[in-house]
């Protein structure tokens, strides 16, 4: 199931979070899947593209935001909720 889409600066990407810990990177002219992050095993609430730094940005339910580079697939790092105990 789709937990969210936000369309980027490239017009023709469409980023996908899901609630199966996945976020796709869709070209929806093409309608070609380009790329798949593996986030958590709990569900991507939101996610967000970051053009001028060539991230992603992903918020999930394990209480985390990741980021990760679009272009080489790499995790760059997490923030952690430490208010919720």
């Amino acid at each position: 199931m789709l937990s969210a889409c936000a369309r980027s600066v490239p017009a023709c990407l469409c980023l996908c979070s899901l609630y199966n810990g996945h976020v796709h990177l869709w070209n929806f002219q093409s309608q070609t899947l380009l790329k798949t992050f593996e986030v958590t095993e709990l569900p991507v609430r939101c996610s967000k593209f970051i053009a001028r730094k060539q991230w992603i940005v992903c918020g999930s339910d394990d209480l985390t935001i990741r980021v990760f580079n679009y272009n080489t697939m790499e995790y760059l790092t997490m923030l952690v909720d430490t208010t919720h105990g």
